[in-house]
């Protein structure tokens, strides 16, 4: 991906190795613990291996900084890495505002910071997501 379409994201992203548990909501849910690679304020990316449908609805406990950001989230992409299982990609539907305020100060102390508009502060350094 070029830097001028990363640069276009609402959101800043960055790499992140973190533990997520991950619930699916619905009738006959599953959970279990994932390896969260990618961190954004807009949502997160996961090796799973299961797949898990596009458009699925998820509950997530991440763990950050030695505290757990709750999130809703909704299942945007999913690559088949093969033996490896899977890449799951998901946008946050719902986040409390103290989760957020906590992932907003992860951000900050990476010197990733997103204007108040929601677009990225550009002279800030981005990372590849």
């Amino acid at each position: 991906m070029a830097l001028d379409d990363i640069d276009k994201r609402r959101f800043p992203r960055m790499e992140e190795q973190t533990t997520i548990l991950v619930r699916t909501l619905g009738k006959g849910g599953i959970e279990g613990f994932c390896k969260g690679g990618v961190l954004g304020l807009g949502g997160c990316e996961f090796s799973s291996t299961t797949g898990i449908a596009k458009g699925t609805s998820l509950e997530l406990l991440i763990a950050v900084e030695n505290r757990v950001v709750r999130a809703g989230a909704k299942v945007i992409t999913q690559r088949d890495m093969g033996a490896d299982g899977y890449i799951v990609g998901v946008k946050f539907t719902s986040i409390r505002k103290r989760d957020r305020e906590m992932l907003e100060s992860l951000f900050a102390l990476e010197g990733l910071a997103a204007k108040a508009s929601g677009k990225p502060d550009r002279s800030a350094k981005t990372a590849v997501a």
